[in-house]
């Protein structure tokens, strides 16, 4: 189940802080998400559990707009997030876990073009 998570960290250098903290909020959106669409099959997903989704996009978006000098901000929130949520769940396969980062993140870019507009 990809809803309670306590951080585990692997043996592996960890990443730049940055890059850290981008895989973490992309790991934590897409958990939001998840429970969201469980929560929406049980009735409707809960105002807190959406808010929280909201926000954690926000953050996302402020982090691109803040970073985009300096990487390949969707590459780089791609690849972390994946490594984050593979720390946490092992024993997900990688084609599920790019589904998962992938959510997030379609949602991101469809804030990036609609400030673009």
């Amino acid at each position: 189940m990809l809803i309670p998570a306590q951080p585990q960290f692997a043996s592996q250098e960890p990443p730049p802080a940055i890059e850290r903290v981008i895989g973490e909020l992309v790991a934590a959106a897409a958990r939001a998400i998840v429970r969201a669409l469980m929560e929406y099959q049980n009735g409707g997903a809960q105002p807190s559990t959406t808010r929280q989704g909201g926000d954690l996009i926000a953050q996302l978006y402020g982090l691109r707009q803040a970073t985009v000098e300096e990487l390949d901000f969707d590459a780089t929130a791609r690849a972390c997030g994946k490594r984050v949520l593979r720390e946490r769940y092992d024993d997900v396969s990688d084609v599920v876990l790019d589904e998962l980062v992938s959510w997030p993140l379609d949602i991101l870019a469809e804030v990036v073009r609609s400030q673009m507009n």
